[in-house]
């Protein structure tokens, strides 16, 4: 009987950092994605006078960036592992904003449902919250974007 009160109390413990863990491994996918339409749109915008209009996506990977008329061409588009949408926005000469959106079972990680990275006038503003808010304190933004 002590054996069992022990297991499930280690249990208890073991669970939920685990799910913790997947969550935050989950979340650096993301972060991943948000990166990598960050570096297609700068090699993009430094051989055009503005920023790309699109994402080129094929299935569920990001392949470029581009306009409205390119085979593949979306505002946004799921994380391979279907955990995030990727979406893209506010596109001018001077900047962008990248966000990911939690889905499924990620939606759980309440803090950082929404992630934003933003170009703006060549600053990058990392940006995180519960909703598109994006009302997370520094603190909070900080253990979001893992800095």
């Amino acid at each position: 009987m002590v054996a069992v009160a022990i297991a499930g109390v280690l249990a208890a413990i073991a669970v939920p950092a685990y799910l913790d863990s997947m969550r935050r491994a989950r979340r650096a996918d993301a972060i991943t994605a948000l990166q990598h339409a960050m570096l297609l749109q700068e090699r993009y915008r430094a051989n055009s006078p503005q920023y790309a209009t699109h994402l080129i996506v094929s299935g569920t990977a990001l392949t470029g960036v581009g306009t409205a008329d390119a085979a593949g061409a979306a505002t946004s588009y799921d994380v391979a592992a279907g955990t995030y949408s990727v979406s893209l926005s506010g596109i001018s000469a001077t900047g962008y904003a990248l966000q990911a959106q939690a889905k499924g079972t990620q939606s759980a990680d309440s803090p950082c449902q929404v992630l934003q990275l933003r170009i703006d006038g060549g600053q990058v503003v990392q940006a995180s919250g519960r909703t598109s808010a994006l009302d997370n304190d520094a603190t909070a933004n900080r253990a979001c974007w893992g800095t």
